[in-house]
């Protein structure tokens, strides 16, 4: 693996993790959007429950007394039902399907948040299992469960800040069932470590960059 490789890797994950403290989500789609073309997947998802987990967390630590930890919850327990699914179909795909359908997935949600259509509002948490486990399922997959739980929170109407809190919450439980995952598996190797040596700094400059 070069130097030219490495950086990159390095710069994307500054990149996607300053846009997820900012805005609450994102890491996952960045991440991914970028990696599919230098990394082959079975590297990627390991590489990126690591960093998640680490960003995540580390964020949810700084400000865990703002959290809502009954919608968080609710939220997990649907991600629990999903997760393995979206491993075992990472697992028995075609690695170029898979690239396929992550790339008509990142495209639809860039085109529907560009056009923004106005959602309906949801008064409470009953919904929060139904869109935690669709993106559970995409965690274990393609590590990209932001879309379905931030179009909750917005149905939700949550503040800027609380939204922010609560997905961070939610990605640092469900990336860590997706780790343990990739775990089980036997997924993680030395150039894993690796990338995840190099990029962990570059997050954390992310981190408090886009809190900035």
């Amino acid at each position: 693996m070069t130097l030219t490789l490495l950086l990159t890797i390095a710069l994307i994950a500054f990149f996607a993790s300053t846009v997820k403290s900012a805005i609450g989500f994102g890491e996952g789609l960045v991440n991914m959007a970028f990696l599919g073309f230098i990394l082959p997947l079975n590297i990627c998802g390991p590489y990126v429950s690591i960093i998640s987990v680490c960003g995540s967390f580390y964020i949810v630590i700084r400000e865990w007394k703002k959290i809502e930890l009954r919608n968080v919850a609710i939220m997990v327990l649907g991600s629990l039902l999903l997760v393995p699914l979206g491993i075992y179909i990472a697992s028995i795909l075609d690695t170029k399907i898979m690239k396929m359908y992550l790339g008509i997935f990142i495209t639809a949600f860039s085109v529907f948040s560009l056009l923004n259509p106005k959602l309906g509002s949801l008064k409470d948490n009953r919904f929060g299992i139904l869109f935690g486990s669709i993106g559970g399922f995409l965690a274990g997959a393609y590590n990209i469960p932001g879309p379905p739980v931030a179009i909750y929170g917005t149905m939700r109407r949550w503040t800027s800040a609380i939204f922010r809190l609560n997905l961070q919450a939610y990605f640092a439980c469900t990336s860590s069932i997706v780790l343990i995952g990739h775990i089980v598996k036997g997924n993680l190797n030395q150039t894993v470590f690796l990338i995840c040596s190099i990029a962990l700094p570059a997050v954390m400059i992310g981190i408090l960059l886009g809190k900035k």
